[in-house]
């Protein structure tokens, strides 16, 4: 088996090989694929390999820049994701192997931390090749409105607002996003909607609504920007407008299990931990975030599939 970094040779095999796993067309995911890893904000900087048997893709991995900060220092890290191993060639570690040619990227000496947040099925992958597990992403969950999902949503969105106004506190370890990442991420990501609450506009709670299981519309929290001290008042005009706006059943957030402070606000609005959590790992390359920096700002929008 030989490993390389991408070629556009690959191209329509990778492609191929996701389209054959999440049953999704050739050219929507070709365009996903393209919006992805070459955008000016990404291009000279993912980390694309690729093992190859002869002339056929047997696996591929990347890494891509995913840009960190904490009281203004900006970081270098980058997120693992989009790994995939063709079936003829499972059973073999090689998604193991994978993992270990990052070094084949020039980027590579520039990296202070890895980062990722891995499924189930490669967590112990990840360990093997000695990544770090030091807390989970915990969901916290709000009942609003049990019978909510019975009716029609009325979507009555705010406009996108700038997310440069709304910095989030320098105290924590936290994706740094600026105008070029946000650019980046809009011509992939789904559409996400913002509120301002009345009471807080020094606050933005970014969120999503989606359809489960019929009958539930779930609100899920993916980011807030601003000073922590009012989120819990947030929260609470954040129920109270998904309930009267929408026919919201639940109101979600995934946090990052470590961040005892945002915790609590979510206890103290109404929030339940559920038996649900969401695996966060990294890896030391230049630094251990985890022994200089002591509190982590992560959540269900710091994962590139949000």
């Amino acid at each position: 088996m030989n490993y390389s970094l991408y070629k556009p040779w690959m191209h329509d095999q990778i492609i191929n090989l996701f389209v054959a796993q999440y049953n999704v067309a050739f050219d929507e995911f070709a365009i996903k694929f393209k919006e992805f890893y070459f955008h000016p904000f990404q291009q000279n900087k993912a980390i694309m390999l690729v093992a190859l048997d002869g002339g056929t893709v047997a696996g591929f991995q990347s890494f891509f820049y995913w840009p960190m900060e904490v009281g203004g220092s900006q970081l270098n890290a980058y997120q693992s994701g989009n790994s995939i191993v063709n079936p003829k060639y499972r059973g073999q570690r090689l998604f193991n192997k994978l993992l270990q040619q990052i070094y084949l990227g020039e980027q590579y000496d520039s990296i202070d931390f890895l980062m990722g947040f891995p499924v189930v099925a490669s967590y112990k992958s990840f360990i093997r090749d000695e990544w770090l597990s030091p807390f989970d992403l915990e969901w916290y969950v709000k009942v609003i409105n049990p019978i909510g999902g019975v009716f029609s949503s009325n979507s009555n969105f705010v406009a996108t607002p700038n997310l440069s106004d709304y910095v989030k506190e320098s105290k924590f370890l936290k994706t740094n996003y600026n105008e070029e990442f946000n650019s980046w991420r809009a011509n992939f990501s789904d559409d996400k909607h913002y509120f301002q609450p009345k009471n807080y506009p020094d606050i933005l709670l970014e969120y999503k609504i989606t359809k489960r299981k019929r009958f539930i519309n779930e609100l899920t929290v993916g980011n807030f920007y601003g000073n922590s001290k009012d989120l819990k008042g947030a929260f609470d005009e954040l129920t109270k407008f998904a309930f009267r706006k929408f026919n919201v059943t639940i109101v979600s957030m995934a946090i990052s299990a470590n961040n005892n402070e945002i915790i609590e606000c979510l206890k103290s609005s109404g929030f339940k931990r559920i038996n649900k959590a969401i695996h966060f790992i990294y890896k030391p390359i230049k630094i251990n975030p985890q022994e200089q920096y002591a509190s982590w700002m992560l959540t269900r929008g710091d994962i590139d599939t949000w």
